[in-house]
């Protein structure tokens, strides 16, 4: 999804529109990252099992973030080329 949004505003030249989606990925990478982060440290406060946690929230969380940022991304890049096109 992501690549053929990037495939798309090169076809256009949006080069604005490219560097807000590879900023985007990064951001959503980086969120989940830190989300996986606070539950390994969560679960090494509490004492608990480290590694069924932290592969709790890579598999959770990552895919979800991911999810529902190219979700996000792909409603509001459809939505301003819709204006534009209109």
């Amino acid at each position: 999804m992501l690549l053929w949004q990037s495939i798309q505003c090169v076809r256009e030249k949006a080069w604005k529109k490219l560097i807000k989606l590879i900023l985007f990925t990064i951001l959503i990478f980086v969120a989940a990252y830190l989300m996986v982060l606070a539950t390994v440290f969560i679960a090494y406060k509490t004492g608990g099992d480290t590694y069924s946690l932290s592969f709790f929230g890579i598999f959770l969380f990552l895919p979800l973030m991911y999810g529902v940022g190219t979700i996000w991304l792909a409603l509001r890049i459809g939505k301003e080329s819709g204006q534009k096109n209109a």
